[in-house]
């Protein structure tokens, strides 16, 4: 009940206070999280960036009454989700340079590894597909003195 009332309440109010958030409706930063991070995690799957952005601000806001360590989820979460876009965007404008631009591709290629995990399915996707990218690139340079597989 909280949770739908809070995705019904954060994108037609989220200008004015959140005052109901922090008197009660959530006795439990757990239940705040979980109920922010899945409206992140949504309009990430929508390809709506700037809205995550914007939500993971009013979850820090929501935040507010409760201790500084109770902020380090969202803020990861944010960084961590800025960090693969713009690597994700990076990868893209080396791709469209007519250079060898193999070393800088792979590099980008294993720091977004790093950051997919495979626990969800939209992860488990988003690794595939940079395993694809890998395979590409792979194919025509060889980095066998800089990995330890």
């Amino acid at each position: 009940m909280w949770c739908m009332y809070l995705c019904m309440y954060i994108p037609f109010h989220h200008t004015h206070s959140l005052a109901p958030l922090q008197f009660g409706l959530f006795p439990f930063s757990g239940q705040l999280h979980r109920c922010f991070r899945l409206q992140v995690e949504s309009l990430k799957k929508l390809g709506k960036q700037a809205q995550g952005c914007k939500m993971v601000t009013l979850w820090l806001a929501a935040l507010q009454p409760y201790s500084p360590e109770h902020m380090a989820e969202p803020v990861t979460f944010w960084v961590r989700e800025t960090l693969a876009f713009l690597l994700r965007e990076e990868l893209q404008a080396y791709k469209s340079v007519r250079a060898d631009t193999g070393q800088e591709r792979f590099n980008i290629i294993c720091d977004l590894l790093e950051l997919s995990p495979e626990e969800t399915p939209a992860g488990a996707w988003a690794r595939a597909t940079h395993l694809v990218e890998l395979a590409q690139v792979l194919c025509y340079h060889d980095f066998a003195q800089q990995t330890n597989w």
